[in-house]
């Protein structure tokens, strides 16, 4: 998901509650929507590929063993 948020108000309570904890602040008027956008979409890339890193540890853990012998 991208996200694109114009302003300060087309972002849902949800996800204002969540920028809140993060940025630890009563008020996310002080954080530009630019910087908001940025930080939720490297977020979304850093999890995605922490997910790829997982799927590829997984599939060298169950490798076919070669001669009865599987090295991790």
């Amino acid at each position: 998901m991208r996200y694109r948020y114009k302003t300060h108000s087309d972002i849902p309570p949800y996800m204002e509650d969540y920028l809140l904890s993060v940025v630890g602040g009563e008020s996310l008027k002080d954080v530009a929507v630019e910087d908001i956008n940025n930080f939720l979409n490297g977020y979304d890339e850093w999890v995605e590929q922490e997910d790829m890193s997982m799927v590829a540890s997984e599939d060298a853990y169950h490798s076919d063993p070669i001669d009865g012998v599987t090295i991790h």
